[in-house]
């Protein structure tokens, strides 16, 4: 159908470089789904959770802010992120 109507491209700001730490971060508190049952649970929970890097989540939360201004500044066009 060709109504002369203009042709809309989407623009969408990549935010590919959170991914991989956001994935991580996934995993890692996917064995945190259920809740512990007992203090020995609750105490491997933590335990899980203290082995995740704190440079991987001090490195996603981190620049989280600059990232989101960045973004809201593109208004949904390109940006470094």
């Amino acid at each position: 159908m060709d109504d002369n109507a203009r042709i809309y491209r989407a623009r969408v700001v990549s935010l590919e470089a959170i991914d991989d730490d956001r994935n991580m971060l996934r995993r890692r508190l996917s064995i945190l789904c259920n809740p512990p049952q007992n203090l020995n649970g609750l105490t491997t929970c933590l335990l899980k959770w203290t082995q995740i890097p704190q440079s991987r989540i001090e490195g996603l939360l981190g620049g989280m802010n600059l990232r989101c201004r960045v973004c809201i500044s593109s208004r949904s066009g390109h940006s470094s992120y």
